[in-house]
Order: structure tokens, then C-alpha cells, then sequence
């Protein structure tokens, strides 16, 4: 088996492991290009997640149980970690710790969907949007295409929706601001 087919078939069997250690299938992958680097969670017995890694021009897409898609943009590093709350409702949480990921999550009736980065937490119940934390500015950026997202640094949370975007700055509480058509992010689509 060639060293392509194997990463495939590791990044599969990852994805489709509920990540608190029971082993019921919670997302697969769905589209990939490149080589995908997989770091796996340390042995202890509460670091639950792993981490994706992608290089230039890699790039990854998942989809979760609950309908929920997330892709992966190139130069990405980012932990996720997703758990059954019933039989088709997740309860998922991302850590970026550098780069993009461009997510559309189904309804949550009691599941969750949270993405963190070092200076913001992006909250979801159903939504299409894009998170791109910067590690060099420490600054996160959010663009919503629909629907609404709770943002912001954990003390100061700002409800952003459709076609607006916000930022926040290491220290410094969230700034919102309208978003154009022309300025949408379209890597996902590629």
C-alpha cells in the first residue's frame, strides 16, 4: 500500500473515531488534496483531540454525522475533538491554532459547535462562516455567509449574522464591520 493510501485510510479511521475514546463513527473525510499531517493526541487520559496539519497547496474536507462540514485551508494547523450528544447530534469543538477553516453547520437542537483560536471562540446553531486566526498579528477574523455567530474573546461576545464580519485582537474586544459580496471568502469553493 502506497504511503498516500495509508495516510487515507489513517485520516478515515481518525475521523470516524469519536474522539473521548468510544469508537462510533462521528465524521468522514470527504475531499483531500495534498498530504494531510496527522499529530495524535498525547496518551493522557483527558487530551481527547488530535491535530491536522496541512502544508501549501493542502487541503481537507470533513463531514460530521450531524450534516456539518468543515474544510481545511492550506497552511492550517488545527485540533478537533467531537463527541455523540444523541444519535445524530454532535458535539464538536476546533482549536486553530494557525491558519483558516471555512465551516456550514446543520441546525443544533442540543449539540454544540465551537471554534476556538489563542483570541476568540466562534459559537454556533446552524450557520455558514469562516474563521482565519493569524498567528503573527494575534488576531482572529470571522466573515458569516448565513445565518448568526456568537464571537468574541469570552468576555465581550458580539451576535454577527449574515454578511457581516468581526475581529478580535489579542486584548482588545471584538470589532464588527459589513461585508461585500465581492469580499466573501471562495477558497472553499475551489
Amino acid at each position: 500500500m502506497n504511503i498516500r493510501v495509508r495516510l487515507i485510510t489513517f485520516i478515515f479511521l481518525f475521523v470516524g473515531i469519536i474522539l473521548y475514546g468510544e469508537a462510533r463513527v462521528v465524521a468522514a473525510i470527504s475531499s483531500m488534496k495534498g498530504n494531510v499531517k496527522i499529530k495524535e493526541a498525547s496518551k493522557r487520559k483527558y487530551n481527547t483531540g488530535d491535530w491536522i496539519q496541512t502544508d501549501k497547496n493542502v487541503f481537507v474536507a470533513i463531514v460530521f454525522l450531524d450534516g456539518s462540514n468543515v474544510k481545511i485551508q492550506s497552511n492550517t494547523e488545527i485540533e478537533i475533538k467531537s463527541s455523540r450528544v444523541t444519535a445524530k447530534e454532535l458535539k464538536t469543538q476546533m482549536y486553530i491554532a494557525e491558519g483558516q477553516a471555512w465551516s456550514k453547520v446543520s441546525k443544533q437542537k442540543n449539540g454544540e459547535f465551537k471554534i476556538k483560536t489563542p483570541t476568540a471562540v466562534a459559537s454556533v446553531k446552524g450557520t455558514e462562516f469562516d474563521v482565519e486566526f493569524d498567528d503573527l498579528a494575534q488576531s482572529t477574523s470571522l466573515v458569516v455567509l448565513e445565518g448568526e455567530v456568537s464571537f468574541g474573546d469570552g468576555i465581550n461576545d458580539i451576535l454577527t449574522g449574515a454578511m457581516e464580519g468581526a475581529t478580535v485582537v489579542k486584548d482588545e474586544p471584538p470589532t464588527k464591520f459589513k461585508v461585500a459580496q465581492e469580499d466573501l471568502p471562495q477558497w472553499q469553493n475551489d
